[in-house]
C-alpha cells in the first residue's frame, strides 16, 4: 500500500493490543491530535466511526472499519472532506507476551495539499500514535 508504514514490538500479548485497537470510545484518552470520536454503527466484525481530528485544520471523517480478531483491522473512508483514507492494524504474535503491530496508512486530504506534503505528514504523526498505543497496550497488560 502506498502512504506510509510502521512497525513496533509492544510487550503486550496480541489480544491486549488488539482490544486497545478497538477501544475506539477510548482513542481521546490516549491519541494525539483527535478530538473527538463517535460510534455511529456496529455489527459483527465490522464498526462506522466518526472521528474528530486535528491536522492542518480540523475534520472530521467517518471511517468503516473490519476487524479481524486478534489479527488487526482495515479502514476505508465513508465520508469527510479527503479523498481517501484507508489502512489498517496488522498484529504479529511473537511469543513471550510480544506482539508487532504494523500501522499502514494511505491518505489524499484532497483540499490543495500535495500528496507528498501528507504522506511527510502522516510519516511524522505516525510514531507518535505508535507510542501512544504501545504505552497503553503494555500499560493494560500489566495489570
Amino acid at each position: 500500500m502506498p502512504g506510509a508504514s510502521q512497525s513496533i514490538e509492544i510487550l503486550a500479548p496480541r489480544e491486549v493490543v488488539y482490544g486497545v485497537i478497538v477501544d475506539y470510545d477510548r482513542y481521546p484518552e490516549f491519541v494525539p491530535r483527535l478530538k473527538g470520536i463517535r460510534i455511529k454503527g456496529r455489527e459483527p466484525g465490522v464498526s462506522t466511526v466518526e472521528m474528530h481530528v486535528e491536522m492542518m485544520k480540523d475534520i472530521t471523517y467517518t471511517l468503516r472499519i473490519v476487524e479481524d480478531a486478534p489479527r488487526g483491522i482495515r479502514w476505508g473512508l465513508v465520508e469527510g472532506p479527503m479523498k481517501t483514507n484507508n489502512g489498517g492494524w496488522s498484529l504479529e504474535d511473537l511469543g513471550s507476551g510480544r506482539t508487532r503491530a504494523t500501522y499502514n496508512i494511505d491518505m489524499d486530504i484532497g483540499f490543495f495539499v500535495p500528496k507528498a506534503v501528507v504522506d511527510k505528514m502522516v510519516s511524522q504523526s505516525l510514531p507518535a500514535n505508535l507510542a501512544a498505543f504501545k504505552q497503553r497496550s503494555e500499560a493494560l497488560a500489566r495489570r
